[in-house]
């Protein structure tokens, strides 16, 4: 399986003074420099991989187990 690549839009507020992402999984993240930005990206894919993959899907509602899915295929464990 191979993986898919990973877009996040990524915008500037000038008014707000910070950076924000958009992206896959429903993810809103933001940060006030594009170094915090992209620890905001890592620290909530790291969360999401923990509570969605490491987790026992086995009590997973029908969107847990498809958001599940959707990140195993985007990010496949090494063979």
């Amino acid at each position: 399986m191979s993986a898919k690549p990973v877009v996040f839009q990524t915008t500037f507020e000038p008014d707000e003074g910070h950076y924000s992402a958009e992206g896959p999984f429903n993810m809103l993240v933001s940060g006030e420099t594009r170094d915090e930005l992209a620890e905001a990206v890592a620290d909530t894919l790291r969360f999401l991989w923990r509570e969605y993959v490491d987790a026992d899907p086995a009590i997973f509602t029908k969107d847990a187990k498809a958001l599940r899915h959707e990140l195993l295929e985007t990010f496949p464990p090494s063979p």
